[in-house]
């Protein structure tokens, strides 16, 4: 099981923790980040994670050259004129360009002008 860093205020839910696992994904939570000055580095020099799992589009911008990256899709669960409420519906796994590298062996030139190849995938993560 590959271990994800849970970049968030909240905890998993059971809903997130069911979706992850059958991802083969390990939630660690880490607590709460600003999404615009977050350091993908913090998750990546001690070799813990393979990936993060994040809320705010900025915060998986900010990371997705780095690590494999995954947002939980989310639905509202409320009662009419109740407060919100969401539950976790689908785990979005998102690559950069390192990874695909490794795995197709593409001759990328980092000196190159090229914008970073993104590859988005739902369900397993392989």
């Amino acid at each position: 099981m590959k271990s994800y860093a849970f970049v968030s205020r909240h905890e998993p839910t059971p809903d997130q923790h069911a979706l992850a696992t059958a991802a083969g994904i390990k939630l660690v939570t880490v607590g709460d980040r600003d999404a615009f000055t977050l350091d993908p580095l913090e998750f990546i020099q001690n070799g813990e994670f393979t990936g993060v799992v994040v809320v705010h589009p900025a915060a998986a911008l900010r990371c997705i050259g780095f690590l494999r990256v995954a947002i939980f899709e989310n639905r509202i669960r409320a009662a009419d004129g109740g407060k919100p409420s969401f539950f976790a519906v689908r785990l979005h796994h998102f690559r950069g360009l390192t990874s695909l590298t490794d795995e197709h062996n593409i001759d990328f030139d980092p000196q190159s002008q090229a914008f970073p190849v993104i590859v988005c995938t739902t369900g397993s993560d392989s």
